[in-house]
């Protein structure tokens, strides 16, 4: 048919290919969208308009172009949709495989929207495809409306707009991959049939209802894909709210145990101070020295350490260093905040936390176990270090930081998801390191970002 233009009228000719490269347009705008909706760039230059037009202007180019020298092959056109959909996903911040499983997706929507809405006007209306003005039409929906109700659909596959958390499971992403690449397969392998195959071998009903069956079978199950990964967003966050509530409750605890010591200690000042006055005078300082170890109160008291003014922060910190001097494994602190607030530190302390809670876990593996924390400021940032040894590269022998605990498979990597979402909350800077016998994870947070979120 496209053949059958060359013989035709200008304008015949002139609305044909406008609607042919129009619609490679439109196609890029659809990638773009769609991948703007479900996941954050990995920069914000990305967000900038002249980046997206110069990839539209790319997008547009490459399937043109390939549509030309491939003789209009269409599979090695959808195979460039293909890439044009992977290269914008490399710009996201999501895994290679989310990345390959979008692109997958898209291309393969775009060609089944495309083919069905083609092949039902040929069966609703087959005597649009007898006349040059009715081949026009139906080119106009596959290359135009098909596209806009592709991107409606993928739209509203769930009414709360969100993004796709960073960490997916994965045995849901080997299983999507190998969804996806096989839709992306099959949608090349029916659009060639469609368009090369000569005669009526299979009527065209029967061709209209293996595409909508396949096209619905495709958005039903990354609607349920969407819907999975909403729910575990979701469980994050409820996980990252219990745990606040739970460092808030045991500082409020460890608040009202130091309050009640401290009354008492109040209350026999006076006596204990006679006591002491009476050993003093009398220069018995060994029995000086034991009267005050076995003061209970006083005893309490010194096992709240301060080491910045931040009050939650002092509770978290000891908190960690009795589980750290519980399971035998020295601890050490370094914090040098300035005298300026850190705002809201219920964020602050659950990453630490999190952070600490790791890293003694880790230790409890090997011989000569040993953790750092180091916090200060740094030119309008907040620097965190977290440091402990390890008897292995982490970084090669675990990279994706996988649990190693076997009694919650349901919580499986939830600290490392919470520590990540705290991250990404703050725009902080983050990076790990990992040799054989060491592991450090280094953060950055800016300052702003702590006085907005009080």
């Amino acid at each position: 048919m496209d053949n059958l233009f060359m013989q035709q009228p200008a304008i015949s000719r002139t609305i044909y290919f406008i609607l042919e490269y129009g619609g490679n347009l439109i196609d890029s705008a659809v990638i773009m969208s769609i991948l703007n909706y479900l996941f954050e760039p990995i920069s914000k230059k990305f967000q900038n308009k002249y980046i997206a037009a110069a990839f539209s202007l790319f997008c547009f180019s490459s399937l043109s172009i390939t549509h030309i020298i491939s003789n209009e092959n269409s599979n090695v056109w959808a195979l460039t949709l293909f890439l044009c959909a992977f290269i914008w996903a490399s710009t996201k911040r999501c895994s290679f495989a989310l990345k390959i499983i979008f692109a997958s997706f898209l291309s393969s929507a775009l060609i089944y929207c495309d083919l069905l809405s083609a092949l039902t006007l040929k069966v609703l209306l087959p005597i649009l495809m007898k006349s040059l003005s009715g081949y026009l039409l139906v080119f106009f929906f596959r290359r135009v409306v098909s596209k806009i109700i592709t991107y409606l659909l993928i739209l509203n596959m769930d009414p709360s707009p969100f993004r796709i958390p960073l960490q997916v499971p994965g045995s849901y992403l080997s299983g999507m991959i190998m969804f996806s690449l096989y839709q992306l397969f099959f949608a090349m392998s029916f659009m060639s049939f469609y368009i090369y195959t000569t005669g009526y071998v299979i009527p065209v009903f029967i061709k209209l209802f293996i595409i909508l069956f396949t096209t619905s079978l495709t958005f039903i199950i990354y609607h349920f894909f969407f819907t999975a990964m909403l729910k575990l967003q979701e469980q994050t966050a409820a996980l990252l709210h219990e745990k606040e509530l739970e460092m808030q409750s045991e500082y409020l605890k460890q608040q009202v145990a130091v309050n009640k010591a401290t009354r008492r200690f109040r209350h026999d000042f006076k006596n204990h101070i006679f006591c002491m006055q009476g050993l003093l005078q009398e220069k018995k300082y060994e029995e000086l020295e034991k009267y005050i170890e076995g003061i209970e109160d006083m005893k309490f008291m010194k096992l709240t350490e301060r080491f910045c003014s931040e009050e939650s922060l002092n509770i978290m910190l000891n908190q960690k260093k009795k589980k750290a001097d519980d399971a035998k494994i020295p601890i050490e602190f370094n914090i040098h905040l300035s005298d300026k607030p850190l705002g809201n530190t219920v964020p602050i302390c659950t990453l630490i936390a999190n952070l600490c809670d790791n890293a003694i876990e880790a230790s409890e593996k090997i011989n000569d176990p040993k953790v750092q924390v180091t916090m200060a400021d740094e030119k309008g940032f907040l620097s965190i270090l977290v440091q402990n040894r390890t008897n292995e590269n982490v970084l090669r022998s675990n990279p994706a930081f996988k649990t190693s605990k076997l009694d919650h498979p349901s919580l499986h990597g939830q600290g490392i998801r919470i520590i990540r979402r705290i991250l990404k909350d703050l725009s902080a800077i983050s990076n790990c390191e990992s040799t054989d016998n060491h592991f450090c994870w280094k953060i950055l947070i800016p300052r702003d970002t702590l006085s907005a979120t009080t």
